[in-house]
């Protein structure tokens, strides 16, 4: 019964995300005339040239990579020396925590707050406060999509019964661990990976519950 109610919701939504999308061609067409095709491909060009990694430098041998293999292989070799956990000192930390002043410590009330239940309406504030232009993960939901669906009735039980799990048992959604990275490049020699900011791009749902 409700699917077909569910089912228009999701074409007006589209539509009119269509009919904004023609909105912003049309504006870009009227500023630029018949240059519109000539604006838009130097600047998706642009964007693909700063995503371009012409070679690498290998930290382990020093060398510049240019090829495929190469480059995978320095890249591969430079993140896994970054993300490689270090050992702690726990007498050091245990230390540190003990010195932590009492203003700088949140309080039984507050820990308690922190780990209380979501409510429906947590959730449907967390979407609603997120940004418009954001762009989605893998699953390619938008906002404004999830944003529909927490406030459905036929979803409500569900979605409050995930995020509570989520909290409260570390049970997390196969999807919540899916992420698109990429590489954004910052200023200085760009052969040097340090020089890459890599971005991960997490389903929105996931945004959500952080």
């Amino acid at each position: 019964m409700l699917l077909p109610t569910v089912e228009m919701q999701v074409a007006s939504l589209q539509e009119g995300m269509s009919c904004i999308a023609s909105l912003r061609a049309g504006r870009i067409w009227q500023e630029n005339g018949e240059k519109a095709a000539g604006f838009l491909k130097p600047t998706i060009a642009t964007q693909e040239s700063w995503r371009a990694i012409p070679a690498l430098i290998h930290l382990e041998t020093q060398t510049l990579c240019s090829s495929h293999n190469t480059k995978t292989d320095a890249s591969q070799f430079f993140y896994t020396r970054l993300y490689t956990k270090e050992l702690t000192n726990n007498e050091n930390t245990e230390q540190l925590l003990s010195n932590l002043l009492v203003e700088c410590r949140l309080s039984n009330r507050d820990q308690d707050i922190l780990l209380q239940d979501f409510t429906l309406l947590d959730i449907q504030e967390g979407v609603s406060c997120s940004p418009r232009q954001s762009s989605s993960g893998t699953d390619g939901l938008p906002y404004e999509m999830l944003k529909l669906l927490f406030t459905h009735l036929l979803y409500s039980s569900l979605i409050v019964k995930v995020y509570k799990n989520a909290l409260q048992e570390v049970a997390f959604p196969t999807s919540w661990s899916d992420t698109c990275m990429t590489l954004l490049p910052k200023k200085g020699n760009l052969s040097d990976l340090a020089n890459w900011r890599p971005i991960s791009l997490i389903n929105t749902d996931a945004k959500v519950f952080t």
